[in-house]
């Protein structure tokens, strides 16, 4: 099954025409050597191999960011398949797309050193033609972002085939106006953090350079909506966003999270916490979460006023 991603090609795209220029995509992350060596079709067994040498070259950074920095260099050299779809933004509001043509190579004497070969499409488009679903998707802050769930519309963008009107939804997802809502909470809570009461707390994860890495951070069994990290720096919190979806689902998912970030790291000894942010929560809920002492229930609150000037 083709898979499709977002990939930025250097800070605001600046590698760009490079890159359409010779045919490839590629990325860095001063990983200077090639990754054949450490390269299996396990992306856990790929980043365990890895770690080490990655922190050969790059000394001081972070388990969080090591992690996130293993993992895009696995899903570029080797989690991608020839036939699956990359789109790259230009920095100047517009949207190239490709094929993955080829397997992984290492060119040293590159900026991208870790690179496959593409086959650029023809047509480019602008952001401003995306769904504003599409928009916060690929507006998260890695460097590879997938976005499987937004075939059809990416197709449609970069080959001119016509854009359903009414796209079908997940089954499992009960409630629509609860899915609309939460989709856009996460975007909220991210930009909004500061004036959270979690914030008092805990931080979003960052990168060494300071660049929130938090949302959608990538692990073995999907993505975590919010991923922060106490101000004493002693536990991870794991924040997972209902999304309408079944009520006692979301705690087996946001476990299996918890367990990953225990896992690859918390690798100091930290502790590990979990939230689920829902519009409300039910006795499926309830019962499922009095079993887990360390995931908590928040529901939040939408406030609509009309204010006369």
């Amino acid at each position: 099954m083709r898979n499709y991603y977002r990939v930025f090609l250097g800070s605001g795209g600046k590698h760009i025409s490079t890159c359409v220029e010779n045919g490839f995509i590629g990325v860095n992350y001063g990983f200077n050597e090639s990754l054949s060596p450490y390269l299996s079709d396990d992306n856990s067994e790929s980043r365990t191999k890895m770690r080490p040498t990655y922190f050969k070259y790059n000394p001081n950074q972070s388990p969080v960011g090591a992690g996130l920095s293993c993992s895009v260099l696995w899903i570029v050299s080797q989690g991608m398949q020839r036939g699956d779809v990359v789109i790259s933004p230009d920095g100047q509001g517009n949207y190239f797309s490709a094929e993955i043509s080829g397997e992984y190579r290492f060119e040293s004497d590159s900026e991208l050193p870790h690179q496959r070969p593409v086959t650029w499409r023809p047509l480019t488009f602008a952001r401003t033609a995306m769904t504003e679903s599409l928009k916060r998707a690929t507006g998260a802050t890695l460097t590879v972002i997938d976005i499987a769930p937004f075939a059809t519309e990416i197709e449609a963008l970069t080959g001119g085939a016509s854009l359903p009107t009414n796209s079908s939804r997940d089954e499992s997802i009960e409630d629509l106006s609860a899915f609309a809502l939460e989709e856009h909470l996460e975007d909220f809570l991210v930009k909004n953090w500061t004036q959270t009461d979690l914030s008092k707390k805990y931080d979003l994860v960052t990168d060494d350079n300071g660049l929130v890495i938090a949302r959608q951070y990538p692990c073995d069994t999907g993505k975590m909506d919010i991923l922060a990290l106490s101000k004493n720096k002693k536990e991870f919190l794991v924040v997972e966003l209902k999304k309408g979806r079944g009520s006692d689902a979301v705690v087996g998912q946001i476990l299996r999270y918890m367990g990953f970030v225990k896992k690859e790291l918390a690798t100091n000894g930290e502790s590990v916490k979990g939230i689920v942010i829902a519009l409300d929560d039910d006795l499926k809920l309830s019962n499922a979460l009095s079993m887990v002492p360390n995931v908590d229930f928040y529901r939040y609150r939408v406030d609509f006023a009309l204010i006369p000037k």
